[in-house]
């Protein structure tokens, strides 16, 4: 199952290698399988980056040791913090990721989005919450919580990275894939000054508290949703944020509002050589690229079948050549962009890494306008 809508919160810059053609079934470009399967990823193991930083509580804002496991990324990887908090995990270069917290007596935290390219992260927190904190949520509204269900807190960025003031309360949604309200959930409630969550006749709009705006729902059912935000822009134009959350039973979820996703752009009279190839570079070779050609991966001597660091001309040659790559007639199915497309657990992600997230991305966009355009060089 893939996620399929989002729009999109921090900066991001990600990538992941197109595999080989799938062989057992041909009418499913992007068909799953077991470690035997024909479709199952290459596990780059050449060039894995080093992502450090400091697991925190979510209310308490102080160090704390942790599990952790990476989704998105495969193999999982997994490791966990020191008694200072300090952690550092390996991850395939190019990838988008989340992170899961988790800790007896406290409510296994799913962070927000992370992504890398092909450098050193560093100073990169995740956070994670007591079950009594999460529960003291509740208490100061006055409700009881439903067992099994998640609570979700949004951080409420606007593009430039400030806090996202003045959004009504009416204007945030927690909705199911058919943008309906999702039955059962308690909210939106704002953070209020105590960092805690208030109700509406305390707070109305979204206010920043330290430096944050924050928005939460409780009660959320075990599933994927949206959350959509709509407010003004600088412009006073009206627009919508729409972040996708996934809850667990008993869980929290972090998310982020903001802009993510690749540059945008417009869509029309795509090309390869001005549009597409940027995309796969490397950042240090184009600030569009998103680490596809990082070492070990689409490089020359690379694991995977294509390389991106070759000419614009070659590259766009081999991957029309390169069965299943580009499909003309079906473009969706094009495996440059299922392959990295995330899948949501339990699927399991067949690719080492995800790139796009949802197919809301603004890149996963582009690659596709240019194929239905014919895919021109």
């Amino acid at each position: 199952m893939r996620s399929t809508s989002f729009a999109l919160s921090a900066a991001l810059l990600a990538s992941a290698c197109v595999a080989q053609p799938p062989t057992d079934n041909p009418g499913t470009p992007d068909a799953g399988g077991g470690s035997g399967s024909p479709d199952a990823a290459p596990i780059v193991t050449e060039n894995m980056i080093a992502v450090s930083g400091t697991a925190m509580d979510y209310f308490g804002d102080t160090p704390i040791e942790v599990s952790l496991t990476a989704e998105g990324v495969t193999p999982a990887a997994t490791g966990s913090s020191d008694a200072l908090g300090a952690f550092t995990l390996n991850i395939p270069a190019g990838s988008t990721f989340f992170l899961n917290a988790s800790k007896p007596a406290f409510r296994t935290t799913r962070s927000a989005p992370i992504a890398i390219t092909d450098t050193p992260v560093t100073g990169q927190n995740v956070y994670i919450a007591s079950s009594a904190e999460v529960l003291n949520q509740y208490t100061g509204l006055g409700l009881t919580a439903v067992p099994a269900t998640a609570a979700v807190f949004v951080n409420l960025v606007r593009n430039n990275g400030t806090p996202l003031e003045g959004v009504p309360l009416a204007d945030i949604t927690l909705v199911d894939a058919l943008g309906a309200p999702v039955p059962g959930v308690m909210g939106p409630y704002f953070f209020g000054l105590t960092g805690n969550l208030v109700d509406a006749a305390t707070l109305a709009v979204s206010t920043a508290v330290a430096g944050r705006a924050r928005v939460g729902f409780l009660d959320c059912p075990v599933g994927s949703y949206e959350i959509k935000v709509n407010y003004q822009n600088a412009q006073n134009q009206p627009q919508t944020f729409t972040v996708p959350v996934t809850c667990a039973a008993d869980g929290l979820t972090l998310a982020a509002t903001g802009d993510m996703g690749g540059g945008g752009g417009g869509l029309m009279n795509l090309t390869f050589t001005a549009d597409i190839y940027p995309i796969l570079q490397r950042p240090a070779i184009n600030p569009a690229g998103r680490a596809c050609a990082a070492v070990g991966c689409h490089n020359q001597g690379g694991l995977a079948p294509i390389r991106f660091d070759d000419l614009a001309a070659n590259v766009h040659a081999a991957i029309i050549a390169r069965p299943g790559v580009v499909s003309l007639l079906t473009p969706a199915d094009s495996l440059i962009l299922t392959k990295p497309l995330y899948e949501l657990p339990p699927a399991l992600q067949n690719h080492p890494n995800a790139t796009f997230l949802t197919v809301e991305d603004n890149d996963y966009k582009k690659i596709l306008a240019w194929i239905e355009q014919g895919a021109p060089i």
